[in-house]
């Protein structure tokens, strides 16, 4: 933060007085700009991804792109919720994502504001073990992987080869009770008389 500039929620005269970029100054606070109309569909539907989890002091990208055409998103406003409480206010730029250090462990939440997810996201920035060390040669930047917005996956077989079980199951017991039947009936038949 430079110094003299006020934060969200912090006072301010004009729009420069605020700390970011992505504030403006309303009613002599500091609050986040609006977000973009929404599409002419009357919703704007995004899919926002982040990693799961990340070392600390990571510069962690988190990406918002339109859920119907795939494309980024440029403008949206994201306020990111550090462990400590403190809102980290980003805007999404033509590539509709933005970027923050992960400077302390812990649970960073992820709010676009004004837009509703259909899925919260958030990313744990975990420290490394006191026994671990590290050397000081370049390390690469994690790539960050999309997070589909729901996630299901059955273990074992899939669930039509238990139907085909259970089916063909039944079609032997119709089949054994069926030839018992007719078991019983051939035995219950009087025997022929022969002169």
């Amino acid at each position: 933060m430079a110094p003299g500039c006020a934060p969200i929620g912090g006072l301010c005269a004009i729009d420069s007085d605020c700390c970011d970029s992505a504030l403006t100054c309303q009613d002599y606070r500091c609050a986040a700009k609006p977000t973009p109309a929404p599409s002419p569909s009357g919703t704007l539907t995004v899919n926002l991804t982040a990693p799961g989890t990340v070392p600390v002091g990571t510069t962690v990208n988190v990406s918002v792109t339109n859920l119907e055409t795939g494309l980024p998103i440029e403008g949206i406003v994201i306020r990111i919720t550090s462990p400590n409480g403190e809102s980290i206010i980003r805007t999404t730029g033509a590539n509709g994502s933005v970027s923050f250090n992960a400077s302390e462990e812990g649970i960073y939440d992820y709010d676009p504001i004004g837009i509703r997810l259909l899925q919260e996201k958030s990313t744990y920035a975990q420290a490394p073990p006191s026994n671990v060390t590290f050397d000081s040669g370049p390390s690469p930047t994690p790539t960050p992987k999309p997070t589909p917005l729901v996630t299901a996956q059955a273990s074992g077989w899939p669930l039509e080869y238990y139907c085909c079980v259970v089916l063909i199951l039944l079609v032997l017991i119709v089949l054994i009770v069926f030839l018992l039947k007719r078991r019983k009936k051939d035995d219950e038949k009087p025997a022929a008389l022969s002169f």
